[in-house]
């Protein structure tokens, strides 16, 4: 008896992505980090609520991370579904540049959303977008912005 061969696969962009960079980032001085384990090395202090709607802002727009490879505006921010982040630290060390800023309508704006630390010959970049609802989604900017990720170096 023959075996079906022939097995549902769901392709995930995604997590290829993320596999790539857990793989390559020790080599290039990268980490990208996306969790509250650093709430408990103290790191950074995570909220917990997530940010649906979105209103966002640049903070630092002419930061390398909003500039290379992609230039990121805020219309890079169009169509992204679901909540767009969550687990957003509302304190970070000082070493750390404030990037994006996104809040719902009538809240107070998270600064955390995207934050960047050069440590040594590398850095460290944590993130509450969520990539996982965006990349799955092909929402383009997404894929520009984590593009930008994964290609920074100081």
């Amino acid at each position: 008896m023959k075996k079906n061969r022939n097995r549902n696969f769901t392709f995930r962009l995604d997590l290829i992505i993320i596999f790539i960079v857990i793989l390559l980032g020790p080599a290039i001085g990268l980490l990208i980090s996306k969790t509250d384990l650093l709430d408990k090395i103290e790191l950074l202090k995570i909220l917990k609520p997530e940010v649906a709607v979105h209103e966002q802002i640049l903070l630092n727009p002419n930061h390398k991370i909003l500039n290379y490879p992609n230039k990121i505006n805020l219309k890079d921010f169009n169509n992204w579904v679901q909540e767009r982040g969550l687990y957003f630290p509302n304190k970070w060390d000082e070493k750390f540049d404030s990037i994006i800023g996104m809040n719902d309508p009538g809240e107070n704006e998270k600064k955390g959303s995207l934050l960047i630390a050069d440590y040594g010959k590398g850095a460290f970049i944590y993130t509450g977008l969520s990539f996982f609802r965006q990349l799955p989604n092909g929402i383009p900017g997404a894929y520009k912005l984590f593009v930008n990720l994964i290609s920074y170096n100081k």
